[in-house]
Order: C-alpha cells, then sequence, then structure tokens
C-alpha cells in the first residue's frame, strides 16, 4: 500500500508526538487513535469526555473503554477529587506519551514454621518456640504494613505534585501568577477546583487573581452547591 504524505505548513498543522502508544501491542486501534487526538490539544486543555464524544462517531461507552485501556497500560493517570462531605464528584486525567507506573513493593515471605521435634516436648521451650514465632510474624507484619504505608505516601505525593502541575496550567490560563502565595495560604485541591470553576465563566474576570482569594477565603463553591440545592427542592 502507498502512503500519501501532507505537505506540512502553516496551513496544514501537524502533530509530533512519541510513537511509543502506535507501536505499543497492547493498545487497541480506538486507544492508539484516542491517545492520538489528546496528544495533540494543548498542555493546559481539559480532558472533558462530552468534548470527545461530540468530535467523534463513537458513543460515550466506546471512549470511556478506550480510556480504561490507556489507564490499565498507564498512558492515563485518573485521579478523582472529593467535596467537602469526603465524597467523590469530579475526574482529572494526565496524558503520558510513554506509559508510566509506580513500581510494586517487594513484601518479605512468610516466615518458617520451627522444626518439630519427635522427642518429648518440653513445656518451657514449647512456650519460647511459640513466643518467637509470634515475634517473627508480627515483626514481619509490621515491616509490611511500614511498607505499604510508605508506599501509599509516595503514591499520594506523586498525585499531589501532578495535581499541582494540572493546578499551575489553570492558573495561567486565568493569567494568575503569583502561585507561591496561593499554594503557602490554600489547599491545592481547593485552588484547582476553584479555578476550574472560574474556567467554566462565559465572561473573563477582570481581577483573577482577587476574584480566586475571595471565593477560596469565602467558600463561594459551597454556597452556589446550597444555593442549586435549595432551588431544586423548590422547584
Amino acid at each position: 500500500m502507498s502512503i500519501i504524505r501532507v505537505v506540512k505548513n502553516k496551513y496544514n498543522p501537524y502533530l509530533i508526538m512519541n510513537k511509543t502508544g502506535l507501536n505499543d501491542k497492547r493498545l487497541s486501534l480506538k486507544a492508539k487513535g484516542l491517545l492520538c487526538y489528546l496528544l495533540s490539544k494543548p498542555d493546559n486543555w481539559y480532558v472533558n469526555i462530552n468534548e470527545i464524544v461530540s468530535n467523534s462517531n463513537n458513543g460515550i461507552k466506546s471512549i470511556h473503554s478506550a480510556i480504561n485501556e490507556l489507564i490499565k497500560f498507564g498512558y492515563i493517570f485518573k485521579h478523582q477529587f472529593r467535596n467537602n462531605d469526603g465524597k467523590f464528584y469530579n475526574y482529572n486525567y494526565l496524558i503520558y506519551e510513554k506509559p508510566e507506573k509506580l513500581k510494586p513493593i517487594k513484601t518479605t515471605t512468610q516466615p518458617k514454621r520451627p522444626f518439630r521435634q519427635t522427642d518429648k516436648r518440653i513445656p518451657d521451650n514449647s512456650t519460647l518456640l511459640i513466643n518467637n514465632n509470634n515475634k517473627v510474624i508480627k515483626d514481619s507484619l509490621t515491616t509490611i504494613i511500614r511498607r505499604q504505608n510508605n508506599f501509599c505516601d509516595v503514591h499520594e505525593d506523586l498525585n499531589l505534585q501532578k495535581l499541582k502541575k494540572e493546578t499551575i496550567l489553570l492558573l495561567h490560563e486565568l493569567h494568575i501568577k503569583n502561585f507561591k502565595k496561593l499554594f503557602d495560604s490554600y489547599s491545592v485541591y481547593d485552588i484547582f477546583d476553584y479555578a476550574d470553576w472560574m474556567l467554566s465563566f462565559k465572561s473573563r474576570i477582570k481581577n483573577p487573581t482577587g476574584f480566586l482569594i475571595s471565593a477560596l477565603k469565602e467558600n463561594w463553591l459551597d454556597l452556589n452547591e446550597l444555593h442549586k440545592s435549595q432551588l431544586s427542592r423548590n422547584t
């Protein structure tokens, strides 16, 4: 089959991307196509499932299937946010040209049982063996739990770093520059939520920095949700 190449100039914009995903035999062509589409977007582009569906002839189930495939093989990182009540309510996606996965933890093996004697068992020695065995098991479990906790801490730190990068991109889009003061004063999760909310406004905000700080201080999103729930009750 011959290949027809397109002349690449300002009238024919093109995408430069790493070919790892395209050559990954684990991925379906549908997932590879979605990966190309997502990588063609600007760095500060916010992944919206409905927008993806509207730009293709695939249904929402098909798109979700492709996204889950990319998540499974490390090309998409999916993070879910909680509101103040601790309930999950929103997703954030990070797209990678090369798959990224955390290394699994290596846990210790189960301790060996002590050699069982065929002679008469001495009660004191038996108690000592049991106590020693329990101590080994307890120490092993403590080590496993400590390593798992360390793994969770590393994973949480990684998630926070990725979220902070995404938040900075949102703030750039809003023309807000004094990031350090914001991150020192407020939670990264809250800043992301409010910045994302501000981007949904149709008209541009004249003083985005002041608006964001006021919104964070006075919990405008919570008040907005309360107002919506009151309206729904009255209707």
